[in-house]
């Protein structure tokens, strides 16, 4: 049995071989309404010696069904289950042959059953041992079907097994879904064949309650949806559409702009759209965007920027200045990820006219006129100066919604200071990320100069321009400060100043009570911010004066400086001891949070000395 931390739960696993015995533990455990909120009801798998660990699935079909019928009635504290439904192989009470599908299937009835007891359980994850060596070993769609007839109060379905079309079996999971009383999303996370998704395309529109579906990556055999798919749109619960990496058809997109128009009396309420990767034939984007000019319902779309074209551009613009309902913009990457290999496919991009960044202009400036955008992710290759000018003009505004900002760059423009004002001024960001053309210095000033804003609670800066090694010699602390010990002119060495990057950034740290998340990321992997010495000791300072960060990451040493214990201790609640120093219940809480941490417990002790008197 293996009890890990998940979702403030422990997970209960039973796969090891040895512990088979123990598994009326668990029935106990279940039963007595003691156990955690995430059951595993998993595959089997093998570890490096090739010994076979069998499941806990077919540890019950096995021998005891009617057992875990018993434990799982009355139980209301398991909210999520992880199920297996690779065929397992059940053998007749003399363990000599395989038993009928008639006995095998009401065994799964029973588990289904025991199932739709738990009281409390909401999410269903679906397994399936294709998984591993034995990809020919198809789902089980029958016993899946089982389940969903027996547990009618899963709202949260993800299958992560395949759905293939060719199955007789699947047409029981088509009929369980049918008039599915709570079922609110459903998340396709393996390989789903056109046709499986065609025959249970017209159950999904009887699914009342439904108000999600998302497609992973590498999930769409052939690529193609059925047209048949897209009656969800007009469900009056639908609200959420994700698609990734699967070809989208004019028609289909047509088809899409009937349901998003206003004009339709059955209009979506659809809240979502999200279609990163997924190439789209034609004007089909623009199509979409000019029926979502009076979608009141939409709060975010994301596109790959590969399709969309000038047309687009200018649709989406006067999308941001007339909906006002918009919360969310996303453009991500200029190419699509080839479907098949994984790699950058450069001849894929579908539209007439190969995209043109300065295209963005027209969003970035009607984003002045609104007044409730509170996420922007643009991933663009070459930033103009003119759309450097209109983001910090919308920055700049007082009355700017922004929230999250996302800006990913193959290359930035001499042009890009500009920016760094409003950045540093903004008063609604709470969230930034910098990632792509900046080198080592020009990540630490992003850092330095955002860091003295006291809206910003995360902070992500990604330097990926290559350097070359002799920009390594004035980071070399370890080599400039080492062996200090009796050598006078060593010593002297010390001294010496960080550069101003570095100390603008760990200064603005002594002073920012509000960024909890901060991460700069080198190039190379192992690259430090500061290192031992100086420039450690003046981070530690530093940290010892901020409350309110949780977490460095990236370039930040946490091995031997104050950078993990203070961070424990403010994630801890240290910023309200420093508000009421009297109150010594708060400093017990908060000691007992960082107990396993010496340098942390001795922090928190030197800060509060009246727990020792307390404790002593």
């Amino acid at each position: 049995m293996s009890d890990n931390d998940s979702d403030g739960g422990t997970r209960i696993n039973y796969l090891e071989y040895e512990r088979v015995c123990t598994m009326y533990e668990l029935f106990n455990e279940v039963h007595s309404n003691k156990c955690s909120s995430t059951l595993e009801l998993e595959r089997g798998r093998t570890n490096g010696f090739n010994q076979h660990y069998f499941s806990m699935i077919q540890y019950i079909l096995q021998k005891d069904p009617d057992k875990f019928l018993w434990c799982t009635e009355n139980n209301s504290c398991i909210e999520q289950v992880v199920l297996d439904i690779g065929y397992h192989e059940v053998l007749d009470a003399e363990g000599q042959h395989p038993v009928d599908p008639h006995q095998y299937y009401h065994r799964w009835t029973t588990v289904a059953r025991g199932l739709g007891q738990l009281q409390g359980l909401c999410k269903l994850r679906i397994n399936s041992r294709e998984l591993l060596e034995d990809p020919e070993n198809v789902p089980d769609y029958r016993a899946l079907g089982l389940i969903l007839q027996h547990a009618p109060q899963v709202e949260d379905l993800s299958l992560c097994c395949s759905l293939l079309g060719n199955d007789e079996h699947l047409v029981h999971f088509a009929n369980a879904l049918t008039n599915h009383p709570n079922l609110k999303r459903i998340y396709f996370e393996q390989r789903v064949d056109t046709r499986a998704l065609d025959r249970i395309a017209t159950q999904l529109v009887t699914i009342k309650s439904l108000s999600a579906v998302e497609f992973g990556f590498l999930v769409i055999r052939n690529r193609m949806l059925p047209d048949s798919f897209f009656g969800i749109l007009a469900m009056p619960s639908f609200t959420t559409l994700i698609i990734h990496k699967c070809f989208l058809t004019q028609r289909q997109c047509r088809m899409m702009a009937q349901h998003l128009s206003n004009n339709n009396t059955q209009q979506s309420q659809l809240q979502v759209l999200d279609l990163q990767h997924s190439p789209v034939q034609g004007a089909g984007v623009l199509d979409i965007l000019t029926a979502l000019h009076q979608h009141r319902s939409i709060k975010a779309i994301r596109f790959t920027l590969a399709n969309l074209n000038q047309a687009a551009c200018t649709a989406l613009g006067e999308l941001v200045a007339v909906n006002q309902s918009l919360e969310e913009v996303k453009f991500m990457g200029q190419s699509f990820i080839d479907m098949d290999n994984g790699g950058d496919n450069n001849n894929n991009n579908i539209g007439e006219e190969e995209f043109d960044t300065e295209w963005l202009l027209p969003i970035l400036v009607r984003l002045q006129t609104n007044r409730h955008l509170k996420i922007l992710s643009v991933d663009a290759a070459n930033w103009s100066e003119r759309l450097i000018d209109a983001l910090a003009a919308f920055l700049q505004l007082p009355t700017c919604p922004l929230e999250r900002l996302n800006v990913t760059s193959g290359s930035l423009p001499p042009a890009w200071p500009r920016l760094l004002p409003s950045l540093g001024t903004n008063a609604s960001l709470k969230q930034l990320m910098v990632s792509g053309g900046l080198d080592r210095e020009g990540a630490i000033d992003i850092a330095a100069h955002v860091a003295h804003n006291t809206s910003i609670e995360e902070l992500y800066i990604n330097a990926m321009t290559e350097e070359s090694d002799d920009d390594d010699d004035d980071d070399d602390d370890d080599d400039d400060q080492m062996d200090i010990g009796n050598h006078t002119q060593q010593q002297s060495a010390v001294v010496n100043p960080l550069d101003y990057p570095k100390a603008r950034l760990i200064e603005a740290l002594g002073r920012n009570t509000t960024v909890k998340l901060l991460e700069v990321r080198f190039r190379r992997q192992f690259e430090f911010l500061v290192s031992e010495g100086e420039g450690r000791k003046q981070l530690d300072k530093a940290l010892k004066n901020n409350y309110g960060i949780h977490r460095l990451g990236g370039a930040f040493d946490r091995e031997e400086s104050m950078v993990r214990p203070i961070c424990m201790l403010n994630k801890a609640g240290r910023k309200y001891l420093i508000e009421d120093p009297s109150n010594k219940e708060r400093a017990t809480q908060v000691l007992l949070q960082v107990i396993e941490s010496l340098d942390a417990l001795f922090f928190h002790l030197s800060e509060n000395p009246s727990l020792c008197e307390t404790h002593s």
